[in-house]
C-alpha cells in the first residue's frame, strides 16, 4: 500500500460528498482528540478546499453527527503502514469506497493498525502471534464508527468482542450497521454497548475479559487514570490492556505511572510514528510519538 505524496492527497478534486462528510470528522477528530496529532498540512488544506471551511472550523468541526451521515468508511485513525498484508481486505471494500483514494487508504491503513494490536504481543515487532485473540474475551473502549471492531471480530477469532463509546449515537450507528437484525451469532461474539471509559466496573464485573483495547481514543478520555484502573478491574488476571494513541513524553510518562498505579505491569511500549508518518495522514513529530503500549494484569 506504497504510494507517492501526490497519492497521498486527493486524487480528484471533486471528491464525493460522502468523502467529505468523513473526511471531516476523520481530520478534526484527529487534531481535537489531541494536541500533539497533526494532520499533514496538504491534506488539512484539501479539506478544507472541498468542505469551503475557513482553517478554524476544519480544526474543530464536530464528528458526532458527520460521522453517522458518511457512507464507507468506518475506521477512524492515523492508520499506520507496518509492511505486512493485513488479512481478509475484502472485508474492508464497499460499493462507497473506490480504491486509491484518500478515504479507502483510510480505511485500509487504518485496519493495518488494528491488525498489528491483535496481533503484536510484546516489544519485537516482528514477532507476529496470529492467534492471540483467538478463543479470547475483548473488550473495546471508545469504538467510534465500530469499524475496527467489527474486523477484528471477523478475523481474529475471538470468543466475544464487546466494543463501547460513552456516546448512545456512536453505538445505535454501530448496531445499525453491523448487527441490524439485532444477530448475537455475528462472528467472533460482536456486539456493541455504551459504557464511560473510567466506569467500566459500573458496567461490568471483575475479571471478565483477557484483552482490553483502546485505538487513538484515550486522548479524548475525561478521566485517562480512571480508564486504566477500570481496565485492570475487568482484566482477568494475566489478561492485558493494550493502548495505541500520539503522546509527548510527558503524557507517556503519564500514562506509565497510571498503569503502575493501577496494579498492571508495562510489558511493552513501542514506537510506531515511523509506521504512521509513513502513511502520510498525520505528523508524529518531535517529542511526540505514536505509542504501542501494552500492561499486563498479574
Amino acid at each position: 500500500m506504497s504510494s507517492t505524496k501526490e497519492e497521498q492527497m486527493y486524487k480528484h478534486k471533486n471528491i464525493r460528498s460522502s468523502e467529505r462528510v468523513w473526511l471531516c470528522c476523520c481530520f478534526s477528530f484527529a487534531l481535537s482528540s489531541s494536541p500533539i496529532v497533526a494532520v499533514t498540512p496538504e491534506i488539512m488544506a484539501a479539506v478544507r478546499r472541498a468542505l469551503r471551511f475557513p482553517a478554524s472550523r476544519a480544526a474543530s468541526a464536530a464528528c458526532g453527527s458527520g460521522a453517522a451521515g458518511a457512507a464507507g468508511v468506518d475506521i477512524c485513525n492515523c492508520g499506520a503502514d507496518l509492511g505486512r498484508p493485513i488479512p481478509r481486505p475484502d472485508l474492508l471494500a464497499c460499493s462507497d469506497l473506490e480504491e486509491g483514494t484518500l478515504p479507502w487508504r483510510i480505511q485500509m491503513y487504518g485496519a493495518a493498525l488494528y491488525w498489528h494490536v491483535a496481533s503484536v504481543p510484546g516489544d519485537q515487532h516482528g514477532t507476529l502471534d496470529l492467534n492471540m485473540l483467538r478463543g479470547k474475551d475483548v473488550l473495546e473502549v471508545g469504538c467510534m464508527r465500530g469499524g475496527g471492531a467489527r474486523y477484528l471480530a471477523t478475523v481474529a477469532g475471538t470468543r466475544s468482542y464487546v466494543a463501547t463509546d460513552i456516546e448512545d449515537e456512536h453505538i445505535e450507528l454501530c448496531r445499525r450497521r453491523w448487527l441490524p437484525s439485532g444477530d448475537v451469532r455475528h462472528p467472533g461474539g460482536l456486539r456493541f454497548e455504551v459504557a464511560a471509559a473510567a466506569k467500566l466496573a459500573e458496567v461490568y464485573p471483575a475479571d471478565c475479559f483477557d484483552f482490553v483495547l483502546c485505538v487513538q481514543s484515550i486522548a479524548l478520555f475525561a478521566d485517562p487514570e480512571g480508564f486504566v484502573r477500570s481496565a485492570r478491574h475487568v482484566l482477568r488476571p494475566g489478561g492485558r490492556l493494550v493502548i495505541c494513541e500520539a503522546l509527548s513524553r510527558r503524557h507517556l510518562q503519564k500514562l506509565l505511572t497510571s498503569v503502575e498505579g493501577a496494579g498492571l505491569v508495562c510489558d511493552a511500549v513501542n514506537d510506531l510514528s515511523g509506521a504512521v508518518n509513513s502513511v502520510g495522514f498525520c505528523n508524529i513529530v518531535g517529542e511526540r510519538s505514536y505509542v504501542h503500549l501494552i500492561a499486563s494484569k498479574g
